[in-house]
């Protein structure tokens, strides 16, 4: 079994770097992939090693979809059987690397699209503690699930060659979703870890609105989250199934930010964007001049 983890980096700070430099302690191969327009020389001086790194600089914004697409392709080139993509805030807890990677290394994955760990999101209070989470567990160390976010997973590579690969025209937002959704449709499983955790930031500020945790995001990704739950209702759900899921995700995504968010304005109108573009088949990466 051959494993190796690639990370996407877009403007990533010194404490980004540096957690990522850790890993080649567990790692032998990380392939960094920079979306950064104009990277900082400190990038490629902090990845200059050969021996663990790839540098995959592209001076531009290529998106989510295209750069773990361009990952698992390197990978399989390169011979590996399995990658761990990350986002480059996000950090493994403690041992919870090795339990994935041990996970991977001891069991029969043949039937399995992707491996994840369990995500702690940083900045919700409503939380459960690690402890809590365990203690809830019993003998039960890993479950089936309907969908994974991509970042701390492992994606079987082999797995990777039945799908179409992520979606392109999402950019960002929903990807995620859309290739679990294909590892479903070929009755591959999806499994997580209940004994592994991954720290993850979610949004730009969370609330607690009336017990309910609320993540605020800023006005481009509003305009990702709206057009793309479009384009994902178009391509995979039919009648009233998909007008509930379209209506109702929409018409609360507007709600939450006429009541809760700043800049109300700027994201209605940049929700009506989305709105248009999706309609005109504008899709992948927005473009402020149409």
């Amino acid at each position: 079994m051959e494993l190796c983890l690639g990370v996407v980096l877009y403007y990533p700070s010194q404490e980004n770097i540096n957690n990522i430099l850790l890993y080649s302690k567990f790692i032998n191969k990380i392939y960094i992939y920079d979306n950064t327009e104009e990277p900082d020389s400190k990038i490629p001086e902090a990845f200059s090693n050969e021996k663990f790194y790839h540098y995959m600089p592209q001076r531009s914004n290529m998106g989510m979809a295209k750069a773990l697409n361009d990952l698992c392709n390197k990978a399989i080139k390169d011979g590996f059987d399995y990658i761990i993509t990350m986002d480059q805030d996000s950090v493994f807890e403690n041992s919870s690397l090795n339990i994935l990677m041990e996970f991977i290394s001891n069991n029969d994955l043949t039937d399995v699209g992707i491996i994840a760990p369990k995500i702690i999101f940083l900045n919700w209070k409503s939380n459960k503690s690690k402890k809590d989470s365990m203690a809830s567990l019993g003998t039960n160390l890993s479950n089936n699930v309907k969908w994974v976010i991509t970042s701390g997973s492992a994606i079987n590579l082999k797995s990777y060659l039945y799908t179409s690969g992520f979606d392109e025209n999402y950019f960002i937002d929903r990807l995620d979703y859309d290739y679990c959704m294909q590892l479903n449709t070929l009755a591959l499983k999806i499994v997580v870890l209940n004994n592994s955790f991954l720290n993850q930031s979610l949004g730009e500020g969370t609330r607690n609105l009336f017990g309910f945790q609320y993540s605020e995001h800023n006005t481009l990704r509003n305009y990702y989250i709206f057009r793309n739950r479009l384009y994902y209702s178009d391509k995979y759900l039919k009648g009233l199934r998909r007008f509930s899921f379209r209506f109702l995700g929409s018409l609360k995504q507007i709600i939450f930010i006429i009541f809760f968010d700043k800049n109300k304005c700027q994201k209605i109108k940049m929700i009506n964007k989305a709105y248009h573009d999706y309609a005109q088949g504008r899709m992948n990466k927005y473009n402020s001049t149409r």
